[in-house]
């Protein structure tokens, strides 16, 4: 195969690469679904300026002035297939253009430096495999900035994976035995790369899938415990109503003896019997109340504590359902964890509450283990330490994403966490 027609192929296959850069890249600036017309939209905006681009090097041999211009009209133009501002627009056209031809020109004078054979090839590969490198940090960034918990092996493999991909062509590829050898060398490293990513970006996923499906089982635990909680609300208004000529009666005979100390009594019991022993919260807001009261039921029944517990919501649902489930569902969670390993008595305080946008959330407990912190992470007490000690990491997300703050203090006796949240500001 000729030279030129090998150069062409692999330029040819660097570009259709790039363009699954900016993909991937536009993904940290925009949300990439959309209607079905939108996203064939999009597809063929990115068809079309593969096209231009390609023709516009390889046949017309347009000068580095005008294919920056391209680029910059090209990437712009499927911006605009996306839902976002103008202002977003333009950072991300201006960003990836920008590092696109950083990463080029840096390479490729880099490459010089070193006089290797296959100059067309190993910079092609290396700088795309560096812009891959790039785009994947800035894909996690915007997950955490979003909330999302990324864990040490994602980071990993965004900076390992490239970097000795990088290393490997610029090591074998100008040891082949000619240039078609190298050619399709650089192609087989880039597919691999893309393989590998593919390959943990579905493990992410398959994680953050799990998240939520733990998060949705929390609050179908506690809609069911609301359920169950209005159920029982709800029989002993029946037997109420089924005996309420005899219990007006009483009520009638009592005022007529004008016993006001018994009438009242009579009249608290009734109240006593209506509401059952379990309704510890009523906001209005079904998860929140059906949380509190699970967890609640369980300090108290089963752990026979002394709890405190004022809650004022002014805006039901205001927070996102999974936000809240992993919010009140880690920090309850880790309070009767410490009190269960705690003497007679046992108090727990948890304060909620909402006022103009703001959300505050305190909850304290006794506790009589050592707290063990390092580098301002909090050890689990668990024995199973790979899957256990998140609790107070996932509460920190939840703050982060609503731009809020979290504040822990404890001593010898107590431990407390205060949590603000910003609830207009959820990214």
């Amino acid at each position: 195969m000729r030279t030129s027609v090998l150069s062409e192929l692999f330029y040819l296959f660097g570009n259709l690469f790039r363009m699954y850069l900016i993909y991937q890249f536009l993904k940290a600036f925009f949300v990439a679904k959309g209607e079905k017309n939108v996203i064939v939209l999009r597809y063929l905006l990115f068809a079309a300026f593969f096209a231009g681009n390609s023709l516009g090097f390889l046949y017309f041999h347009i000068s580095p002035e005008a294919v920056l211009l391209s680029n910059l009209i090209g990437v712009f133009l499927i911006t605009l297939s996306y839902n976002g501002s103008w202002k977003y627009r333009i950072y991300a056209t201006l960003i990836i253009v920008s590092l696109c031809v950083l990463c080029e020109d840096l390479i490729y004078k880099l490459v010089l430096q070193f006089h290797l054979t296959y100059i067309n090839a190993i910079s092609v590969a290396v700088s795309d495999l560096l812009l891959l490198m790039i785009v994947l940090i800035f894909q996690t960034i915007s997950s955490l900035w979003q909330g999302e918990d990324i864990k040490g092996f994602e980071w990993m493999s965004i900076i390992f994976v490239p970097t000795i991909s990088i290393i490997l062509s610029v090591a074998t590829l100008d040891k082949c035995a000619d240039e078609s050898a190298a050619t399709i060398g650089g192609i087989g490293i880039l597919l691999l790369n893309i393989f590998v990513f593919y390959i943990f970006d579905h493990l992410a996923k398959l994680y953050r899938k799990q998240a939520q499906l733990m998060a949705l089982d929390a609050q179908n635990q506690a809609y069911q415990k609301q359920l169950d909680v209005l159920g029982q609300t709800e029989e002993r208004i029946s037997a109420l109503r089924h005996d309420m000529n005899n219990h007006l009666t009483m009520i009638q005979h009592l005022a007529r003896q004008e016993d006001k100390q018994e009438l009242k009594q009579y009249v608290h019991e009734i109240k006593h019997f209506i509401q059952p022993k379990e309704y510890f919260v009523s906001t209005g807001d079904t998860l929140v109340d059906g949380m509190l009261n699970l967890k609640l039921d369980e300090l108290i029944t089963d752990l026979q504590a002394e709890v405190e517990c004022d809650v004022q919501l002014q805006t039901p649902g205001a927070m996102d359902r999974i936000d809240i489930s992993i919010l009140l569902g880690n920090l309850l969670d880790n309070a009767i964890q410490a009190l269960s390993r705690c003497e007679l008595p046992r108090k727990l305080k948890f304060t909620m509450e909402e006022k103009r946008g703001l959300l505050y959330v305190q909850i304290k407990n006794n506790h009589h283990e050592k707290i063990q912190e390092k580098n301002g992470s909090f050890l689990t007490t668990k024995e199973d330490r790979n899957n256990h000690g998140m609790g107070l990491k996932n509460v920190k997300r939840i703050a982060e994403k609503y731009q809020g703050e979290m504040a822990i203090d404890y001593d010898e006796s107590w431990f407390s966490v205060e949590i603000l949240l910003f609830l207009d500001n959820a990214q």
